[in-house]
């Protein structure tokens, strides 16, 4: 019994910390978002590197922020990211060794 209890608080914290993460990756995705719209000559590599100081502990890779400028009134920085868990437990609800934690921010262009 000891151990099943063990084993949902470490999942719990587990859930926690991914929770975190996303709260993080969601606020660096905003932060990349406005520094695009604030920079409209900013390139992509400059929004990416705004992306990843915004939370340089999680050591974000350009190839896992995307920014998107399809859109002329708005800017889109996507970002995807592999979340490590402790437990397998967690760990089954994605592909069995890391969750995808995927989030977005969008922000219209000044003046548009």
């Amino acid at each position: 019994m000891m151990m099943i209890v063990l084993w949902l608080c470490v999942g719990g914290v587990d859930l926690g910390r991914a929770y975190g993460d996303y709260v993080g990756l969601t606020n660096a995705a905003r932060g990349g978002a406005r520094y695009a719209v604030l920079l409209p000559s900013a390139n992509d590599d400059q929004v990416k590197a705004q992306v990843r100081a915004e939370q340089p502990s999680l050591g974000l890779l350009n190839s896992m922020i995307a920014v998107d400028r399809a859109q002329a009134d708005r800017r889109t920085v996507t970002i995807t990211y592999p979340f490590t868990p402790f437990t397998p437990l967690v760990a089954q609800l994605g592909n069995g060794t890391t969750l995808t934690l995927t989030t977005w921010a969008a922000m219209p262009m000044m003046g548009s």
